[in-house]
């Protein structure tokens, strides 16, 4: 996720970047090229208002992404601490109720390790898991 964070912040500067070469040449043509009394139309003062504006426009989405992008961090970090515990209530309650663990499939590993969850396997659990209360015979009726 970090990357891709990254990557889109590489492009919004090289957007930025991008902008100010344009408005660079803009002036440069407008000085060599037009005259004086051009239309309103192709005004390049009027142009480079709205390059402003839309620089503007850019540096603030620059800024709001960044504070999504933190407060998506925040959240998955809030997120793996609720999951791992989850995940840490339900391994105590399988190996206190003596619960026989099925392997985890591919995909659930896969996924655990994406979460940066600690999930134990079925052996692993066994081992941390007390060992089972054996339960009394029941009576006998005494005629038998």
């Amino acid at each position: 996720m970090e990357t891709a964070v990254n990557k889109l912040e590489a492009m919004f500067q090289k957007a930025e970047a991008d902008l100010e070469y344009v408005e660079k040449q803009l002036k440069f043509e407008c000085m060599t090229n037009l005259p004086e009394d051009g239309a309103a139309e192709e005004n390049p003062v009027k142009l480079l208002e709205s390059l402003s504006a839309v620089k503007a426009r850019h540096k603030s989405l620059c800024a709001q992404m960044e504070a999504i992008a933190r407060e998506q961090q925040e959240s998955m970090q809030a997120i793996r601490a609720h999951l791992d515990t989850t995940v840490t209530l339900v391994q105590e309650l399988q190996s206190t109720a003596d619960v026989q663990v099925p392997p985890l499939t591919e995909a659930q590993q896969v996924a655990a390790e994406q979460l940066g969850v600690a999930v134990l396997g079925a052996a692993e659990a066994s081992l941390q898991a007390p060992p089972p209360l054996e339960a009394p015979a029941p009576p006998q009726p005494a005629g038998e």
